[in-house]
């Protein structure tokens, strides 16, 4: 009887041995998690004042901003790059910082407000009073993505309506490259940030010309 007891003792003891060692090895093979990493589009300062839309700064045209479309595989916190062969790669660990529709709706609001030297351009919808004379700009990211080479590249269209009668004022479409490769996410960010600079521009110039 003693026998069966020390041996079953010693079973326990070599069960609760075996069980810590194995929670050991668990513990080793479980490293600590990369910190997710975010970036955000900023407004691109113009390094000097240019006139981009004469006919529109000098006027009290309220423009409206909204909504920005985006291409569904850009719309998730992941960064998405092209990879080869036609590949999307999703990177889990760099991550937008906010809605990237959101994001470039209030940068391209800044640039052209900033171009205009106005405050007279608002997000859409908001809360200001249409008058007769007000604009809506929509706008459709049709592609945002940096390539396999490390260019980016932005195709965008526009509709330019007036806000009281919904009818169309002018409409357009435009496609960049960069010529410098982005390296890093933050690079990809910044010319992403500098193409919408551009893109406020031909938006501008495009409604300038039929006021």
């Amino acid at each position: 009887m003693m026998k069966r007891t020390a041996f079953k003792s010693l079973m326990i003891a070599g069960s609760l041995s075996a069980a810590m060692m194995a929670l050991g090895a668990c513990g080793q093979l479980i490293q600590p998690s990369e910190p997710t990493t975010f970036f955000r589009l900023v407004q691109n300062p113009a390094m000097t004042r240019e006139i981009v839309a004469p006919r529109l700064m000098n006027s009290d045209i309220q423009i409206g901003v909204g909504p920005v479309q985006i291409p569904g595989y850009a719309d998730r916190p992941q960064i998405v790059t092209a990879g080869p062969g036609g590949q999307l790669v999703v990177d889990d660990l760099h991550h937008w910082a906010e809605p990237l529709p959101d994001n470039i709706e209030r940068i391209l609001v800044s640039d052209m407000g900033g171009m205009l030297n106005t405050s007279r351009v608002y997000p859409f919808p908001t809360s200001f009073h249409p008058d007769q004379d007000s604009l809506q700009i929509a706008v459709e990211i049709r592609d945002i993505i940096r390539e396999e080479n490390g260019t980016v590249r932005l195709v965008a269209s526009w509709n330019v309506k007036r806000l009281l009668d919904n009818r169309l004022l002018t409409r357009g479409n435009a496609s960049y490259n960069s010529q410098e490769s982005a390296d890093t996410y933050g690079d990809y960010a910044s010319k992403i940030s500098q193409t919408l600079r551009q893109l406020s521009k031909d938006i501008l110039r495009s409604v300038d010309e039929k006021i």
